[in-house]
Formats: structure tokens, sequence, C-alpha cells
């Protein structure tokens, strides 16, 4: 929970990337691919603030991970484990 924020989405979506595996951390690096998200927690969680749709995609593969629904993830196009890069959210 974030003081006048509430609870952030940012950092959840980035908790449990790391949690299951889509997220590599290593250190205080954190990588969504090939893609450094930042260095440290707070600067990867302002870099997906910038970027929605890196945060969609891993929205998208963490609830499909969880057996979660994807409804709003519907034109989401995945090859090999990863979300293509021309996908439409």
């Amino acid at each position: 929970i974030m003081y006048n924020e509430g609870i952030s989405l940012t950092g959840d979506v980035l908790d449990l990337a790391v949690e299951y595996s889509i997220v590599d951390k290593r250190g205080a690096y954190f990588r969504y691919g090939e893609t450094l998200l930042g260095q440290g927690r707070e600067n990867a969680k302002v870099f997906l603030a910038e970027n929605p749709e890196i945060l969609d995609e891993l929205e998208f593969l963490i609830r499909r991970e969880a057996g979660l629904p994807t409804t709003d993830f519907e034109n989401v196009q995945v090859e090999n484990g990863a979300v293509a890069e021309d996908a439409v959210f």
C-alpha cells in the first residue's frame, strides 16, 4: 500500500511476475525478456507505469499462469509462451 496512492497495481504486477518467473530478478535488476525494467523495485514500477502495454502483457501472462480469466485480453496473441509483439490490448 502506497501513501496517497493506495494499492500499487504496478507493484503487485511486478511482484507476481517475479513469483511466476515471468520477470527475472537478479540482484536489484528486473528484466522482462530482453527489456530492462529497472534497477530496484521502485524504478521498475515507474517503468511499468510509463509503459502500459508491457504492464498489460505481464498482467495477461500472470492471469494465464494463475488460471484466472483473461477475457479483458481476448486479442492478445501468445507465441512460445510470450505475447506477440504486434498484439493489441
